[in-house]
């Protein structure tokens, strides 16, 4: 038998074999993860010593008490009529050969280590190899450990094989052991040479024994899998490396009894090579997982540190990567490489909600939000993200309409919408046909309603068919306006459209108050306030509540909650820059703000978290 790498393991298993011949015991704990060798090394003392005694734990028998010890004690139980009568009763009971009360711990492992003292005529010396020790029942594991604890000059040498990342119950405490770790780079390239008939590439065998961590199993499965043509190093190979069918099957049946969010958080570290623990914490968020959701993997040692999560092997990782689902690998991809271009572009949470949601920049806006997201168009313009670019100026055109610019909101709708082949920014016109009217370019609002009017019959659903009757009551006369205002709220109310139906309560409420209807406008525009204010829509809200003042007596502004003492995403973003030393101006240039923003945003978080200078800040706030 050929093993690489493994010359010093193999002398030391010689030196404990060369004593037992000498008279003197020795015991050894083998400890290593799954496929790193340890099976090997202990058939190599097999094919030194004939006639060893050698069982592996088999896990269907771990909840039957001395199953193992009866195994291996099966060639010596002809001898047991030598034992004292109490060790005999109660090794007879263990192994199932006699009825009785459960036996004596004490009295089984005495009888243990008396027959294999005594062992087997002609055999010199007795050599017990024990694999797979985690799988071994508790009594047996027990009584076994109590024999190498005792032995001494008995000839006798006893080698546990114990998988390193399983549950160690600390039974083998006391008993000698080594750690086995994978091959070094040089014999785990010469292992993958030997087992393959076609030439390997010398850098290609260097990176693949990097990304195994010298596994022999994950060697030799892998040589398997390759093509020639990977192997000689003309084809590139997948990254993260394949780690073989029977590793992978042995993680993955450990990753796959984790609950989901585990196994996402798992995904999303194998996924984020090169990526920072801040982006990993982002993605997480964004499919739903959490740094506490790895908890079970941190306590199978399958991945130490948190939130960074670093795999204790480079298979682990491999593993988790392939046990997944295509679809699942590319939601994990897509949520780090947004997390990665958001960091790359300074973008808030807040903002990134905006892309997400347009009307959030109009609902959410305060000091400094126009001015962020107007600067991020510059970027997506550079780096050439035109869907980015072009939903970024749609939030913008609602914030205007919000506002009551009207000019600005048509002419940014314009470029954004090709009248008359209504395709991509469908969903933009309502807005073009209100900022066009408003502005007094009701051409223009004619041809909107049109692409929308196609746009709706194409999509049929309650939410555009309300969309395009809001729009008809703006464009209709004073007989036909309050029909399709009504209409439009009973197609929107039933919908999730909460801010479609505010704004149609809203324009209506407008349109009723130029009709002289006080008390009806009065109606409309206190429940679309009521909407606005729920969800911030600050814009919104305001423009709402300059509608009801006109129509005379005062308008309340809401009380704060007290959650909203909380930081929004923007004064975080910047509290944390400041507490980590940063100055306005270096906290303005990262985030895309002016520094009289940021001077903003930091006297609020001076007020909110109840500091008055940056020293402060930093004994205050926390990640």
């Amino acid at each position: 038998m050929r093993l690489f790498g493994r010359e010093a393991e193999c002398a030391s298993i010689d030196a404990l074999l060369e004593q037992a011949r000498a008279g003197r015991s020795a015991s050894l704990v083998l400890r290593g993860e799954a496929g790193v060798g340890k099976t090997e090394l202990l058939a190599y003392a097999a094919g030194t010593v004939p006639g060893a005694l050698r069982i592996g734990g088999v896990e269907s028998e771990a909840d039957f008490p001395y199953a193992a010890l009866h195994r291996l004690l099966i060639p010596l139980l002809p001898g047991r009529e030598r034992l004292p009568a109490g060790q005999r009763a109660a090794l007879e009971v263990a192994c199932g050969l006699a009825d009785g009360p459960p036996p004596d711990l004490y009295l089984v492992s005495l009888a243990t280590l008396t027959l294999l003292a005594q062992g087997l005529p002609g055999q010199a010396p007795q050599v017990c190899l024990v694999d797979d020790c985690q799988w071994l029942d508790r009594e047996s594991l027990r009584a076994l450990a109590f024999v190498a604890r005792r032995l001494h000059a008995e000839g006798v040498v006893l080698l546990f094989g114990l998988r390193a990342d399983g549950d160690d119950p600390g039974l083998l405490a006391g008993v000698e052991s080594r750690q086995i770790t994978g091959l070094a780079p040089p014999a785990a390239a010469a292992l993958l040479t030997d087992v393959v008939a076609t030439p390997v590439d010398p850098a290609l065998a260097a990176r693949i024994a990097r990304a195994t961590g010298g596994n022999p199993l994950a060697l030799t499965d892998l040589a398997q899998e390759l093509t020639p043509e990977q192997l000689r190093g003309g084809a590139a190979l997948p990254d993260p490396v394949p780690v073989g069918s029977r590793l992978e099957a042995h993680y993955a049946a450990r990753v796959a009894a984790y609950p989901p969010a585990t196994r996402t958080w798992l995904l999303l570290a194998a996924a984020n090579t090169g990526g920072t623990a801040d982006q990993l914490v982002a993605a997480g968020r964004v499919l739903g997982a959490v740094p506490a959701d790895a908890t079970p993997a941190v306590a199978d040692r399958l991945i130490t540190g948190l939130p960074a999560a670093t795999f204790r092997h480079p298979l682990v990782r491999s593993a988790v990567y392939g046990g997944a689902t295509l679809a699942e690998r590319q939601a994990a991809h897509r949520a780090l490489a947004g997390q990665r271009l958001r960091q790359a572009i300074g973008m808030t949470a807040e903002q990134e909600l905006v892309w997400r949601h347009p009307e959030l920049v109009a609902w959410r806006s305060g000091p400094g939000v126009r001015e962020s997201v107007t600067a991020a168009l510059a970027v997506f313009e550079t780096l050439t993200l035109g869907a980015l670019h072009g939903w970024t100026r749609f939030s913008l055109a609602i914030l205007d309409n919000a506002e009551s610019r009207y000019s600005a909101a048509r002419d940014t709708l314009c470029d954004l919408v090709e009248l008359g082949r209504p395709r991509r920014y469908a969903g933009a016109l309502p807005d073009l046909v209100e900022a066009a009217l408003r502005c007094g370019d009701r051409p223009t609002a004619r041809l909107a309603l049109a692409d929308l009017t196609l746009a709706a019959g194409v999509c049929d659903s309650t939410r555009a068919t309300g969309l395009l009757e809001r729009s008809r009551a703006l464009l209709a006369g004073p007989d036909e306006a309050e029909t399709h205002y009504q209409r439009a709220i009973e197609h929107l109310a039933g919908g999730l459209g909460h801010g479609d139906l505010a704004r149609a309560r809203l324009l209506y409420g407008e349109w009723l108050r130029r009709q002289r209807r006080r008390r009806d406008a009065r109606e409309q525009l206190a429940t679309a306030l009521a909407m606005f204010e729920e969800v911030r829509a600050e814009a919104f809200a305001e423009r709402t509540r300059k509608e009801l003042r006109a129509l005379g007596g005062s308008v309340l502004t809401p009380v704060p909650k007290a959650d909203e003492t909380a930081l929004t995403p923007q004064e975080a973003a910047v509290a944390r820059l400041a507490r980590d030393g940063g100055t306005n101006a270096e906290i303005a240039a990262h985030l895309y703000l002016s520094a009289s923003t940021v001077d903003y945003h930091l006297r609020k978080v001076y007020r909110k978290l109840g500091v008055r200078s940056r020293r402060q800040l930093r004994a205050s706030l926390h990640d």
